[in-house]
């Protein structure tokens, strides 16, 4: 087996994840709680573990409010760090300036990302690189949802789980 790198921002990870479970998830949620800062925004649970968690190699986690810039890049980055070093499952935290919502009609998001690129196994598979950095470790990318990916799917009849308020 080749060797496996995967790299988001600070992030770097050498061994591949886990499909998630609802049990880690918990488990995560309970260590995501307690990290100071967090109680400032509401987060949500989205994406495809709502739908199916074991087709997804990832949990999608939004957080919207005011954005604290010297403590939202901090929450981030440790929630996903947790969630590797914990219970080796990616979690893809990401602040929105809206809930998080697959609208029929696309709409322009701003997202605040803790990195400008993801890179796995030598290869960039996100690039926010025409996003504004607007501190260490954090970008703001504005893209339209659904992307066109999502798009598509939702043209073919697929309907997306609602997201989940977890506070």
């Amino acid at each position: 087996m080749d060797k496996f790198y995967y790299k988001k921002g600070p992030i770097e990870v050498n061994r591949p994840w886990q499909r998630p479970t609802w049990d880690k998830f918990l488990q995560w949620q309970k260590d995501f709680f307690k990290i100071d800062g967090v109680e400032k925004y509401k987060v949500w649970l989205c994406g495809g573990f709502l739908k199916n968690n074991k087709n997804t190699w990832d949990i999608d986690i939004v957080l919207t409010g005011v954005p604290e810039y010297s403590k939202l890049g901090r929450i981030m980055i440790e929630g996903t760090e947790i969630g590797f070093e914990r219970y080796n499952i990616l979690f893809d935290i990401q602040h929105h300036n809206t809930m998080p919502n697959f609208y029929p009609n696309k709409k322009i998001v701003q997202k605040i990302v803790f990195c400008d690129r993801i890179i796995k196994n030598g290869k960039i598979i996100t690039d926010w690189s025409d996003g504004e950095k607007i501190s260490n470790n954090l970008w703001i990318v504005k893209r339209v949802m659904p992307n066109p990916k999502q798009y598509k799917r939702m043209l073919q009849g697929y309907k997306f789980a609602d997201p989940i308020k977890l506070n």
